[in-house]
C-alpha cells in the first residue's frame, strides 16, 4: 500500500537510484513528493517517472530548488567523490537538508555537517533492509542528527522506512549501522559454516533452512544465506557488501580506539575464501 503526504509534499533532489536508491526514490514519488533523480540514462530509472517523478543527468538542476538532497550511492568514496570533488556539497542553497544514505565512517557525516554551507543541515540516515523492502516502503532507519531537522523530514523518511529511530547527533545513525552491520556479517559466517557441515554430514540445504529456521538457533542470515538451497550463490551476491561495511565498521572502531572483540573477530572472515568452501 502506497502512503501518501498532504498537499504537494516536498522538493528532493534524489543522487544514487541502485537497487536500494531507486525502490527508496519511487516510494516518496508515489506519497506525492517532488523528486528529481540523478540518472546516467540506465533504462531501469524511467520506472521512476512513470511514478511522478523525474529525471536529470545534470547534478546541479537535480539539486536547484530542492529542500532536501538525499545521497545513496555505494561507497563512501562516491559521496566524497560527489560532493566535494564534483561540488554538491559547495552547492546546497541555505535551509537545505542533506541526507546522508550510504553506509560509511561516521566521522564522514560529521565532516560533512562541519564543512557544509551556512545555514545547510546534514542527517545520517543509515537504514537496514532489502532491496524488496525498499521497494515496499518497509526498511528501518536509523537517524542521526538535530531532533527538530530529523522531524522534518519524517513525511519523506515515513514514505520508505516501516520503522524509524532519532538515535542521536550526527553520525550516530551510521554508527550503529556499523554495528548491526558487523552482527549480520558474523552471523552470515556461522550460518555459512552450518550448512558447510551440514553439507559434508548429508542434509540437503532446504532440509537446513526449513528445520532450523524453526530453533532456537534461527537467524534471518540463516535464511538468506540458505534461501532456494543456493548458498554459494547467495554468499556471493552479497559479499561485496558485506566486506565494504565490514572493513568501514573495522577501521571507524579502530580509528576511535574501540575494540571490537569476538564480534570483530568473526566478523571479519566474511570473504572470498569463505565462498570458496561452501
Amino acid at each position: 500500500m502506497s502512503k501518501s503526504v498532504v498537499g504537494n509534499g516536498m522538493r528532493i533532489g534524489w543522487i544514487g537510484l541502485g537497487a536500494m536508491g531507486l525502490g527508496m526514490a519511487r516510494c516518496a514519488a508515489r506519497a506525492g513528493h517532488q523528486l528529481v533523480g540523478h540518472t546516467r540514462g540506465r533504462l531501469e530509472h524511467q520506472a521512476l517517472v512513470t511514478d511522478g517523478g523525474a529525471l536529470s543527468g545534470d547534478l546541479d538542476a537535480v539539486v536547484d530548488g530542492a529542500e532536501v538532497v538525499c545521497v545513496n550511492v555505494f561507497s563512501a568514496a562516491q559521496v566524497r567523490s560527489l560532493l566535494y570533488d564534483d561540488g554538491v556539497l559547495a552547492k546546497l542553497a541555505p535551509g537545505t537538508v542533506l541526507v546522508l544514505h550510504t553506509t560509511s565512517d561516521p566521522v564522514l557525516a560529521r565532516q560533512l555537517a562541519a564543512g557544509a554551507p551556512r545555514m545547510v543541515e546534514v542527517v545520517d540516515a543509515a537504514f537496514s533492509g532489502s532491496p524488496e523492502q525498499a521497494a515496499a516502503g518497509a526498511l528501518t532507519m536509523m537517524v542521526g542528527g538535530s531532533p527538530n531537522v530529523v522531524t522534518r523530514l519524517r513525511p519523506l523518511l515515513d514514505t520508505y522506512a516501516a520503522f524509524i529511530r532519532h538515535v542521536g547527533a550526527t553520525g550516530t545513525g551510521m554508527q550503529l549501522k556499523l554495528l548491526n552491520n558487523l552482527l549480520f556479517a558474523a552471523q552470515v559466517r556461522l550460518a555459512a559454516e552450518t550448512y558447510r557441515i551440514a553439507a559434508t554430514e548429508g542434509f540437503a540445504m532446504e532440509t537446513v533452512t526449513d528445520v532450523l529456521s524453526r530453533c532456537s538457533g534461527a537467524s534471518r542470515a540463516l535464511g538468506i544465506v540458505g534461501r532456494d538451497g543456493r548458498v554459494a550463490r547467495n554468499l556471493d551476491g552479497m559479499r561485496v557488501y558485506i566486506e565494504k561495511d565490514v572493513a568501514a565498521a573495522i577501521d571507524s572502531a579502530h580509528a576511535a580506539g574501540i575494540d571490537l572483540g569476538i564480534l570483530g573477530e568473526v566478523a571479519r572472515g566474511f570473504g572470498h575464501d569463505l565462498v570458496e568452501r561452501i
